[in-house]
């Protein structure tokens, strides 16, 4: 308690003179110039302690030690450039533990969201709740990810890795905090590592499917900042993970998460994707969300001639007829109802730990009754079905 009111009468005071610890003029930049200049020291000693003291310093030498990166000394330089994320993640642990200590934490030191608050949007309660369970779940991995300090990819596959058992086909998630969750994904964006396969079990997406992110996104308090973090992250997956695209759109339409479908339209709309794990699941989860943007890009896929393997008779479905069935259900309508048949073969989903779930992929008997089924349901009569054969 002790230390905290003493932070912020710091913090009070350094406001009210117009600067903050470690801005030039300040003692502690006097300080830690004086030992940023000793980084360059002929002393192989005298340089270790020089990087044990500015790391003790943590913020207030965070200035000095950033324009020792731009050092004439080059010793100088590639210290500095080495200790940088070091420092920048001690302080970051420091200012989160005072946010800990009280309810009035966050005021006294805004700079603390600074990166979180990329991730999450403006800051509300719901995101503040989420911050205090994210730094109470792992304040290290969230120190690290805030530098972007090195070690993240290492950390994060720990971290998955910790939270999987070994299951009869396989390891299974386990059952997860709200904040053990979002400090992997938080991480894991931050990171932008070279991802392990999801066949690894370590591979960030697999968590997607562990039971404690859907009553996570649930929750009344938290929930609305974790789905913004967790829609953040799948917006910024790279084209070739089809995995992460994959388990995305199954937690997305498992929520089901309205907030997605600025994501969702447009990996449904891909043609580079894979059929199979991207793109007839992006529609199956707009489908789930039913907003009436989600409706909307259902629509303009109702007319994709893509083929999509449903067994025989060969060529019966196409991506626009997976729209129509998901439109459909949106409006409370059946599929058959539309004069839709089922494939032979099913689309495996599974949005949460446990057995695949799979469901029926509909297409219909000929060209003319999927016209009118076109006509009908998407609602532009002068929408015409392009050829498969195009």
């Amino acid at each position: 308690m002790r230390f905290v009111l003493g932070f912020l009468l710091v913090a009070v005071a350094r406001a009210a003179a117009g600067s903050e610890p470690g801005d030039p003029g300040t003692p502690e930049h006097e300080k830690a110039a004086k030992l940023v200049r000793q980084l360059g020291d002929a002393r192989f000693a005298a340089r270790e302690e020089a990087a044990r003291q500015l790391l003790q310093m943590r913020g207030p030498a965070l200035p000095a030690v950033v324009a020792g990166t731009r050092s004439d000394d080059e010793e100088v330089r590639t210290r500095c450039a080495a200790i940088l994320a070091q420092v920048r993640a001690a302080d970051w642990r420091a200012r989160a533990e005072v946010f800990l200590a009280g309810p009035t934490g966050y005021k006294a030191d805004p700079k603390l969201f600074a990166e979180y608050e990329t991730a999450v949007g403006k800051l509300d309660e719901s995101s503040r709740k989420l911050f205090a369970e994210m730094v109470r779940a792992d304040i290290d991995l969230m120190a690290v990810a805030v530098a972007r300090a090195d070690g993240i990819p290492d950390l994060v596959h720990k971290r998955c890795e910790s939270m999987l058992r070994r299951g009869e086909h396989g390891p299974v998630p386990v059952r997860a905090t709200i904040g053990q969750l979002a400090v992997v994904f938080f991480a894991d964006e931050r990171g932008r590592p070279e991802r392990a396969s999801l066949r690894d079990a370590v591979h960030p997406a697999f968590q997607l499917g562990n039971p404690g992110l859907a009553d996570g996104m649930a929750a009344a308090d938290t929930g609305p900042a974790l789905r913004r973090l967790i829609i953040h992250w799948g917006a910024r997956r790279p084209e070739h993970d089809r995995e992460s695209h994959h388990s995305f759109a199954l937690a997305a339409g498992a929520g089901p998460i309205p907030g997605a479908v600025p994501i969702l339209a447009p990996l449904a709309k891909d043609r580079d994707a894979d059929i199979r794990r991207v793109r007839v699941p992006a529609v199956w989860a707009l489908g789930r969300i039913g907003s009436p943007d989600a409706q909307a890009a259902l629509k303009g896929l109702a007319v994709d001639p893509t083929l999509v393997d449903v067994g025989a008779p060969k060529g019966i479905c196409t991506l626009g007829d997976c729209a129509l069935a998901a439109l459909a259900e949106t409006k409370g309508q059946k599929p058959t109802d539309l004069g839709m048949v089922p494939g032979a073969k099913g689309l495996g989903l599974k949005p949460t730990a446990g057995a695949a779930v799979v469901k029926p992929v509909y297409g219909f008997p000929d060209e003319e009754a999927r016209q009118g089924a076109q006509k009908k349901l998407a609602g532009d009569p002068e929408t015409a079905t392009p050829k498969t054969g195009k």
